[in-house]
C-alpha cells in the first residue's frame, strides 16, 4: 500500500483521542474506494461496533494498537531510506533513458485524446513505481507487525482472525510488487502515443488492484482495532495520530518532487 493511504486511514480512524467510534470516514473514502468484490470476502458484520468488548478482545486490541505504533514509528525513521531509494531511481532512469519522451514535448507537436490518455497511463505507471520504491523500507517493519498480530486471540464474534490473516496476505502481495519496465514502455508510447503500451496497462492494473485490495484490509484492521479502542489508550491512539501526521509530511514531499523529477528526466534530454 501507498504510505500516504497508511496515513490518511490511521487519521481518519484511529486519530480521536478517547474513542474513534465517531471519526470522519469522508477523508477516507477519498482516497481509498472498495467495493466487497475488491476485499476478497465479506467482512464478518459483528466487526464495525457490534462485537462484544470481551476480555479477550480487549487485551488483544490492546497489542494490536501497540504493534502498529511500533510499526508507524519504523516506517517514520526509514523515510529517509525511502527517499533515498527514490531518488536512485530517479538517477537510473535518467542513465537509461532519459528524454525519451522528448519528442511529445515539441511545440508542433498535437497529442490528441488517445495520446493524452497514453501520456497519463505512464504517469500513473511513474507514481506506481515511486511508491514500490519507497514502500520496500516497510518490510521489515511489516514483517515484525505481522508477527505480532498473528500471535493475537480474538474471539469468533470479532472477526479479528480473518481481519488479521486478510491484512498479512494482502500487504505482502502488494509489498512484493517490483517496479515496471518504465523505459521500455517510456520508448513504446513516444514511437506510437496513440496506444498505451500493453506492458503498462498490466502493470497499472496490476499495482492498482494489488493495493486497493491492501488498502481495503488495512481499513478493516483499523475498523477492528478502532471497535475495541477503550479511554484508557487515549497516549497510544494520540501517538499512532501523530505518526501518522509525521509520516504525511514527509512522504508528501518525497512523491511529489521525486515524481517532478523523473517526469522532467522522461521529457528533457
Amino acid at each position: 500500500m501507498k504510505f500516504a493511504v497508511v496515513v490518511v486511514l490511521t487519521l481518519a480512524t484511529l486519530a480521536a483521542p478517547t474513542c474513534a467510534l465517531g471519526a470522519p470516514a469522508s477523508a477516507m473514502q477519498a482516497r481509498v474506494t472498495v467495493s466487497g468484490p475488491e476485499i476478497g470476502a465479506p467482512l464478518p458484520a459483528q466487526v464495525v461496533g457490534q462485537a462484544a468488548a470481551r476480555p479477550r478482545d480487549l487485551a488483544s486490541d490492546k497489542t494490536a494498537l501497540s504493534a502498529y505504533a511500533t510499526y508507524l514509528a519504523s516506517l517514520v525513521r526509514g523515510t529517509s531510506t525511502g527517499e533515498q531509494n527514490d531518488n536512485s531511481y530517479v538517477t537510473m532512469i535518467a542513465g537509461q533513458c532519459k528524454g525519451a519522451l522528448e519528442p511529445l514535448t515539441q511545440p508542433n507537436v498535437q497529442l490528441n485524446a488517445a495520446a493524452q490518455a497514453t501520456l497519463t497511463a505512464l504517469g500513473k505507471e511513474m507514481g506506481d513505481d515511486l511508491s514500490i520504491g519507497f514502500d520496500q523500507v516497510a518490510l521489515g517493519p511489516f514483517e515484525r507487525l505481522s508477527t505480532s498480530l498473528s500471535r493475537l486471540r480474538w474471539t469468533l464474534a470479532s472477526g479479528g482472525a480473518y481481519v488479521v490473516r486478510r491484512f498479512d496476505t494482502t500487504e505482502t502481495t502488494v509489498l512484493s510488487l517490483t517496479q515496471s519496465a518504465l523505459c521500455q514502455n517510456a520508448l513504446l508510447a513516444a514511437s506510437a502515443p496513440r496506444t498505451i503500451p500493453l506492458a503498462t496497462k498490466s502493470f497499472v492494473k496490476g499495482y492498482t488492484r494489488a493495493s486497493n485490495q491492501s488498502n481495503a484490509a488495512l481499513t478493516n484492521l483499523l475498523k477492528l482495532m478502532q471497535t475495541y479502542e477503550t479511554p484508557s489508550e487515549h497516549a497510544l491512539i494520540t501517538r499512532i495520530a501523530n505518526l501518522a501526521a509525521q509520516l504525511a509530511r514527509v512522504t508528501r514531499v518525497d512523491l511529489q518532487s521525486n515524481s517532478s523529477a523523473l517526469t522532467s528526466t522522461l521529457e528533457s534530454s
